[in-house]
């Protein structure tokens, strides 16, 4: 995971987690690392990492968080918005996904957009719906981030 995030990990660091899971897991797990090295899971970093500019582009820290009345979705980690509720909050905010394209790109994965509304729906003024689809599991606390989305917005 570390890895995904940070676009790769430091030679130190990529060198720590394969020694321990030699050590720990034994040499039968040489394949694994392998494997993982080929699908680009378990590599080293080339480039500076991306995290502070996504910080910055998303404003995924908030600093006057109200627990009592909050006012931002960062609440729920105490001053810290996921990248997830971001991109969410993002597009209500701008009706769409272009506006956050800079963020989207640093994001690792193809993107894709889709705006086109269904003629039938154009002349109409639609309620914003938005269908937020994890794979791999959500916290509670990502899920109390967007409830609170779903009634700023």
């Amino acid at each position: 995971l570390q890895g995904l995030v940070e676009n790769g990990l430091k030679q130190k660091s990529l060198d720590y987690f394969r020694r321990e899971i030699l050590q720990t897991y034994g040499f039968k797990h040489m394949m694994t690392l392998l494997n993982l090295e080929k699908l680009g899971l378990l590599k080293r970093s080339e480039t500076k990492s991306q995290w502070q500019t996504l910080m910055k582009v998303l404003k995924l820290i908030f600093e006057d968080v109200n627990n009592e009345e909050p006012n931002d979705p960062s609440y729920v980690y105490s001053g810290y918005a996921p990248i997830s509720v971001r991109l969410v909050e993002n597009v209500f905010k701008r009706n769409n996904w272009r506006n956050i394209g800079e963020a989207l790109k640093i994001l690792p994965g193809p993107t894709f957009f889709n705006d086109k509304a269904s003629p039938e729906l154009e002349h109409t003024k639609p309620k914003q719906v938005a269908l937020v689809y994890f794979l791999g599991g959500i916290t509670y606390a990502e899920i109390s981030a967007i409830r609170y989305l779903a009634k700023a917005y």
